[in-house]
């Protein structure tokens, strides 16, 4: 199995406040793709770290992309919870974490909930199982009237630890840093509520820079958030056990990976054709050297041009012989196969992404948690001539950017 972090690291519990009874936090899946949900996971994890309560995981359900949305041909296509894709185990050991269902069974006496919730029939109940859309909304509507509904994100806010006067004292805060976001800080209402709700959808998503998203007087407690982020929330194992045995099938004597996002990107700006493309990278290549594409494209014709040229290998091709069909071993969940190939592409010489792409962002930040000799940004939207003319990626110069993964996430961890 691939592995860049530590099981056994729970250090940075001891710098997060103690874990209050009932005192939880409720969200909402983002509306988003996979990545876009990733981040805004790792905003609500990271608040009910620094507020000492109980991480409570939404119902079971489809999500955007990967069960339903353009992609697909009807409408719903499976479903799927936060414990299938993240290592909620891993989690636990430094933010206590439960399901609905165990919240229901727990807290709908003290908490005054909805009774038809709780009934040993309601499907919410059901720890496995989809829950129908409108019980969901029903659900999600209890819960913004019942609970201490929370506005803020990191793109809009930057939360002050332990409070706005205490950060302006120790001096730490700069303008691009801010980048034109409020400053708050948790009062003594937020405290005392027993849940407080991050809804998802119309003014009320949490994407933004996860690097930016708190300003803290102690250096030592913010580095502390960045080990809880390395080492606690990430993939199942599954994922790593997967793309390990995917490496294995490429060359042994090395390649470097691609990630190109086509069909319903929206930066146009960030879309090149094959040959454009090629010519771009050119340089970054070592000659006839092997190519993993991890690419949206459904046209199989696109990667002909790539192939002309050198060994190129897909996730086709761990289906096939070419690869002893090592995922058709595997019974790989669908929700799985991007985190798989962000892995794959991550173990490349060098890394080559799309610009813009949260995709392609987390490459990056897994090749720095692995220590990966290339951690360059390239695009192949940008044009290299020699294979050293690429920035070092730098700390986003804006507070507000998100979609550039930030290297203080991972160095001098």
């Amino acid at each position: 199995m691939i592995v860049y972090w530590c099981a056994d690291d729970e250090s940075c519990r001891d710098y997060l406040p103690s874990s209050r009874q009932r005192k939880y936090l409720t969200f909402e899946v983002d509306r988003g793709g996979l990545n876009n949900i990733r981040m805004a996971f790792e905003y609500v994890v990271v608040v009910a770290a620094v507020t000492g309560r109980t991480l409570v995981l939404p119902p079971p359900q489809s999500w955007y992309l990967l069960h339903h949305g353009p992609t697909h041909e009807k409408q719903s296509g499976g479903y799927c919870g936060f414990e299938d894709v993240f290592d909620i185990d891993a989690l636990s050991k430094v933010v206590p974490t439960i399901t609905t269902a165990a919240f229901l069974r727990a807290e709908h006496l003290h908490l005054d909930i909805e009774p038809s919730f709780a009934d040993p029939a309601s499907p919410l109940l059901q720890e496995t199982a989809p829950v129908p859309i409108d019980l969901i909304r029903q659900w999600q509507r209890w819960l913004f009237a019942s609970t201490r509904v929370m506005s803020w994100n990191p793109y809009d806010t930057v939360i002050c630890l332990p409070g706005v006067e205490a950060v302006m004292r120790a001096n730490v805060l700069t303008e691009p840093f801010i980048d034109r976001r409020e400053l708050v800080e948790f009062t003594p209402a937020m405290d005392a509520a027993p849940v407080i709700h991050f809804p998802s959808g119309n003014h009320y998503r949490q994407l933004g820079q996860i690097a930016t998203m708190l300003a803290c007087s102690d250096p030592q407690f913010l580095k502390n958030i960045r080990l809880l982020l390395k080492h606690h929330v990430r993939y199942v194992s599954r994922v790593f056990e997967v793309a390990a045995r995917c490496v294995a099938m490429l060359p042994k004597a090395g390649y470097s990976t691609l990630h190109i996002r086509r069909n319903d990107f929206q930066y146009s700006n960030s879309r090149a054709d094959a040959g454009r493309t090629l010519d771009n990278i050119r340089a970054l290549l070592k000659e006839g050297e092997p190519l993993y594409i991890a690419t949206d494209e459904s046209d199989e014709s696109f990667l002909d041009l790539f192939r002309r040229e050198r060994p190129v290998y897909s996730w086709a091709d761990f289906r096939s012989p070419r690869c002893d069909e090592v995922v058709n071993h595997e019974k790989l969940r669908d929700e799985l196969v991007g985190p798989v190939e962000q892995v794959i592409c991550a173990t490349g010489r060098v890394f080559i992404g799309t610009e813009l792409s949260t995709f392609s962002g987390y490459i990056t930040r897994l090749r720095g948690y692995m220590a990966s000799p290339d951690r360059n940004t390239y695009f192949h939207t940008t044009r290299y001539d020699r294979s050293d003319t690429a920035d070092a990626p730098s700390s986003p110069h804006r507070g507000r950017d998100y979609l550039h993964e930030s290297p203080e996430l991972w160095e001098g961890l």
